[in-house]
């Protein structure tokens, strides 16, 4: 670990033995690779000492530039700490193909297995294509093959030997990873039964020998930056839901990970990621969302068990994502959806002035949109509320405590920003709960969702939703 205290030491030399195992074999790796450096991220930035906290700034908001330039990510994927190391004894015939002879027909190459299905790939010899087929497709294309006198030697295979390999490896629970591995053009990984290469334009698998079969697998990243239309373009126009919702695909796919230090470094460890986004977003960037995907960005909500509570420690406006540590949902967006509010202003005060992607000191939000202010009197499953008007609304609080207080006080604040949204129960009308403070200004507690007349009924005060101008902190 780099420090104040040994940076000289470490500068003329870097004992290998007295490294964690899993930092030597990473750098008997880049030896092997006959790569000449490698970055070490708690051997390259100070992790104590006077200037520390300032170093760390530094790093953090140039850290995008190391991940899109480095030459390769060597990512140690099934080790739950840096002294378990990327070598490892592993039984080689669980990469070997299995190879059957069978009478099954030959078929055009246009014959493809479907996604889903395991197959046999069909081997003639050295020189010959490989085509895909399973007995599904045999199956559809003849009602009643005739077996041949040859013999075809084909391989058995299941997509589980392909795409399950790297799931549910510690690695994948880190936050800090995914950047790594969205923005590295080339990954390295170390799993638990065999090495595996990811890169931009192709994922293969240990076992994946065949070059022809390995044009079945997706591309980079597990399909998702494959998927991702925009994410290497320089100039991108948001003009669909598809696009809004790839953002809201990054946050939830990173939310539900850990954070040794979540206050310090929920906005840090996704800083590259929204950088790359801003290139089709736009700059407007605050606090974990950019304008443009404002006020259908305040949609989101926790998944699975409440937060204990909301964290003592100020990391971000409570309309953002970032404010709470939970897995995430974002209800996606709908292309007949009327938009309700308008966003008027967003401010933001940074620890550091010249990352605006990094830690928050403070973020306001001015939107306008329709208000109501109501009463819950009765609450069922904690989830579904009823409001003192004759209505149901579902809500989904981030903390218990939160749902506590909002059935303790005298009204809070229905504010609409999505209706007539379509989704398979039918057209909803999505908004926020605020409460109010004794200076005027409101704070998210949770996300309402209501059936198509929500809109039409009456508040605690007799009035019907109004146009409001209201500040969010």
């Amino acid at each position: 670990m780099l420090s104040s205290d040994n940076l000289n030491e470490l500068r003329n030399e870097i004992k290998l033995s007295e490294l964690p195992a899993s930092f030597r074999d990473a750098i008997i790796t880049r030896r092997h690779l006959d790569v000449p450096y490698i970055w070490i991220d708690s051997l390259c930035i100070l992790q104590m000492g006077p200037t520390a906290e300032q170093d760390w700034l530094h790093h953090a908001e140039e850290m995008h530039r190391v991940y899109e330039h480095y030459l390769l990510n060597i990512s140690i994927d099934v080790s739950e700490d840096p002294h378990q190391g990327a070598f490892r004894a592993r039984n080689p015939f669980c990469l070997q193909d299995c190879y059957v002879w069978t009478p099954f027909p030959l078929f055009p190459e246009t014959v493809e297995p479907h996604p889903s299905h395991s197959g046999f790939f069909v081997k003639e010899d050295e020189t010959s294509k490989v085509s895909a087929l399973d007995a599904e497709h045999i199956r559809t294309r003849n009602e009643s093959p005739e077996p041949t006198a040859q013999q075809n030697l084909r391989a058995i295979f299941t997509r589980q030997d392909f795409f399950d390999v790297r799931y549910e490896l510690p690695i994948n629970g880190r936050a800090w990873v995914l950047q790594e591995r969205f923005l590295s053009h080339r990954t390295l990984h170390f799993c638990a039964d065999r090495i595996t290469w990811e890169c931009n334009c192709k994922d293969t698998r240990g076992n994946m020998r065949s070059k022809t079969m390995s044009e079945y697998l997706p591309d980079g990243f597990d399909d998702i930056t494959g998927n991702f239309d925009c994410w290497y373009q320089e100039d991108y126009s948001i003009t669909n839901v598809s696009t809004l919702s790839k953002y809201y695909e990054l946050v939830m796919y990173y939310a539900g990970r850990q954070l040794t230090f979540p206050d310090k470094d929920k906005l840090v460890a996704f800083a590259s990621i929204a950088r790359r986004c801003t290139s089709w977003m736009g700059n407007d960037y605050c606090a974990g969302l950019s304008r443009s995907i404002i006020p259908q960005g305040l949609l989101w909500r926790i998944s699975g068990e409440w937060s204990v509570r909301r964290p003592a420690t100020y990391r971000a406006p409570s309309w953002s994502w970032a404010s709470v540590d939970s897995p995430l949902l974002c209800p996606l967006m709908s292309s007949d959806g009327v938009t309700l509010a308008e966003v008027q202003d967003m401010t933001v005060e940074l620890v550091d002035q010249h990352n605006r992607f990094g830690q928050v000191k403070s973020a306001s939000l001015a939107i306008t949109g329709p208000l109501i202010a109501s009463k819950l009197i009765d609450a069922k499953l904690l989830v579904e509320v009823t409001l003192e008007v004759p209505t149901h609304v579902q809500t989904m609080p981030e903390t218990k405590e939160e749902m506590n207080e909002m059935l303790s006080r005298d009204d809070v604040f229905f504010f609409a920003i999505l209706k007539d949204s379509q989704h398979p129960d039918g057209k909803l009308t999505l908004g926020i709960v605020l409460k109010i403070d004794t200076n005027g200004h409101y704070c998210r507690i949770e996300l309402w969702e209501a059936k198509e007349g929500f809109m039409s009924q009456k508040g605690i005060d007799g009035t019907s939703f109004k146009t409001r101008t209201v500040t969010i902190l």
